[in-house]
């Protein structure tokens, strides 16, 4: 006896990429066949009933359907799986797995682990793995035996990204904060050389 396989419910994030495909498509002034022929462009030809049917929920997207998708609307495939804003708002990535939108999209950039205030080595081990584009220029698991001093930075970080900051702006900020304490540092070693030498020498 053969048994009926069980219908796979879609989940919200399939939900999301055929709301997505049909705000993409539209905003963009492209009809159903308009698409299908830009689809064909890409190697992955769909008919318009089928592409009906995706917009509406009655036809599964599979991976290779989402990469085609996202190369003929001329986005990434992130911007067909998360929601189109940077926000506070929450989101439903599975059925038990919820986070904001913001932490969405840096989880799906490679930007941070999906945890929350994760250890400096679980984000380096993240971005070289998730970034190979774009690698971290220094390893941070070599920084993390001093955790009790830099744990209060990493608070800062988690927080002001929260809070809606772009993580290059944060960087900069952090970069400009160390670059004016090197230049302090580097006067008072200066001066203290000078007091330090004998007159007329």
């Amino acid at each position: 006896m053969i048994m009926a396989k069980a219908a796979i419910e879609r989940g919200p994030t399939a939900q999301r990429v055929s709301h997505a495909i049909h705000s993409l498509r539209t905003d963009a002034g492209l009809s159903l066949a308009g698409l299908g022929e830009r689809l064909a462009g890409v190697g992955r030809p769909i008919g318009e009933a089928v592409l009906s049917k995706v917009e509406l929920g009655g036809r599964r997207v599979d991976v290779d359907d989402l990469v085609a998708f996202a190369a003929a609307l001329g986005v990434s495939p992130n911007r067909l799986l998360l929601p189109p804003e940077g926000s506070d708002e929450p989101v439903d990535l599975t059925s038990t797995v919820t986070v904001s939108s913001r932490t969405a999209w840096q989880w799906a950039s490679g930007e941070r682990p999906l945890t929350e205030s994760p250890p400096l080595e679980d984000v380096d081990r993240f971005q070289l793995a998730c970034r190979p584009h774009d690698p971290p220029r220094v390893g941070l698991a070599h920084v993390a035996v001093h955790d009790a001093i830099l744990g209060p930075v990493a608070a800062a970080l988690a927080a002001a990204l929260d809070a809606g900051l772009a993580l290059t702006d944060v960087i900069a900020y952090a970069g400009a904060i160390g670059a004016a304490h090197e230049r302090y540092r580097l006067a008072n070693e200066s001066d203290s050389a000078t007091h330090a030498r004998p007159p007329g020498s």
